[in-house]
């Protein structure tokens, strides 16, 4: 019979006390109350200034991508407040608020992703330690979407080019 060098042997027997200690607590049947995350009053009035309101996930991008330049052309700053969305136009101001914790933030659009699926929105660091939600890494939202302006040119409405 292969015997186990002593640290496996150590792991192994440190696991199982672990397990048979816990044991009565794991026998116990699973409760049929579901926690509910608090509650947080968010004003219904306020969706009245926005093109578009939206419940989704939210993840954060910090130092692998700092001083990088972002799909709009500026310089990605961590520190900073922005946001990248998958399809939105670039300069679309988002009004994001934790569901967890009611902390908001308005982010400008200014990058593409991100590029997992479930996520709506990836925002900048300093966006993400505003809304509390660094430890987390993903969070539930409201989105508030403003559009940027449309320009009128020559009588007619300019197209951006994320809708040809």
């Amino acid at each position: 019979m292969h015997k186990l060098p002593r640290f496996l042997q150590a792991v192994f027997f440190l696991t199982l006390t672990i397990v048979l200690l816990r044991l009565p607590e794991l026998k116990q049947a699973p409760s049929k109350e579901i926690s509910k995350p608090a509650a947080v009053a968010i004003p219904v009035q306020s969706a009245k200034n926005f093109d578009r309101v939206l419940v989704a996930k939210a993840s954060w991008y910090g130092v692998p991508f700092h001083g990088r330049q972002t799909a709009n052309g500026e310089r990605y700053n961590m520190y900073g407040l922005s946001a990248a969305h998958k399809s939105l136009p670039f300069g679309t101001k988002v009004t994001v608020t934790n569901l967890k914790n009611g902390k908001q933030v308005t982010v400008p659009i200014n990058d593409r992703g991100p590029y997992i699926a479930g996520r709506a929105i990836d925002l900048s660091f300093g966006a993400a330690s505003a809304l509390d939600m660094l430890h987390d890494g993903v969070a539930n939202v409201q989105l508030a979407i403003k559009l940027p302006a449309r320009r009128v040119t020559n009588g007619r409405l300019a197209r951006s080019r994320m809708t040809r």
